[in-house]
This record gives structure tokens, sequence and C-alpha cells, in this order.
């Protein structure tokens, strides 16, 4: 989250988001990294460039539950 009175971001965010990334990866283990969060952003038709972490994270839980129903 934006601070705006101090524009700065949550550092807190950093380590949040990037478990979720190991949680997607090792779902979809045989992938690169790469290939995991562009399947990801196609899928949505995002463009990763201008996505605000806050929508990556809850874009991440989403597919996260998705991929466990499946396994």
């Amino acid at each position: 989250m934006l601070d705006l009175e101090n524009n700065m971001r949550d550092p807190k965010r950093i380590e949040r988001i990037l478990k979720k990334l190991g949680k997607l990866w090792e779902e979809c283990s045989d992938l690169r990294l790469g290939q995991a969060l562009e399947n990801f952003a196609r899928a949505k038709g995002i463009d990763l460039f201008y996505l605000e972490d806050e929508d990556l994270e809850r874009g991440l839980d989403l597919i996260i539950e998705e991929i466990s129903k499946y396994k």
C-alpha cells in the first residue's frame, strides 16, 4: 500500500509477496519462474510492468487457490 503522506510503499509487502511467489512456483515447479509469472499475467490480460504490488498479491492469492483445487 502506498503511504500518500510519505510517498513510500510498505516494505513489509516484499517478504509477503516473495512467499506467495514461492508458493506459486512450488505449485508449478516444472515451469521456470518467468514462465509461471507470464502464464499468470497472460491468463488475466495483465501487463506486469504496470501492475501495482497489492494487485499482484491479490492475483497470486487467487491463482494459488485455483491451482490448489486441482492438486
